[in-house]
């Protein structure tokens, strides 16, 4: 089973980054890669046996929640550079 997240942004370089660092003590079975192209972050989560679906749902709600808060600080970051 594979979720495939792609995130459009101009910070993709350093949210990919960011979410790679995180990329330990996985759940057996469970694979995360992470890279950014083309303005895009773009995430897949590929996880062994149809029994953990919850665990790839709440993975990939875990990633959401932290690009979500990455942009929110890249944002604060540029507009407080631009005052």
């Amino acid at each position: 089973m594979m979720i495939r997240i792609e995130v459009d942004t101009e910070d993709a370089e350093e949210i990919a980054r960011a979410l790679s660092v995180d990329n330990v003590d996985l759940p057996k079975g469970m694979e995360i890669k992470v890279e950014w192209r083309e303005g895009k972050v773009i995430v897949g989560i590929e996880m062994q046996g149809v029994e953990s679906i919850l665990t790839l749902r709440n993975t990939a709600d875990e990633i959401l929640t932290h690009i979500d808060a990455l942009m929110k600080v890249f944002n604060r970051d540029r507009e407080s550079l631009r005052s």
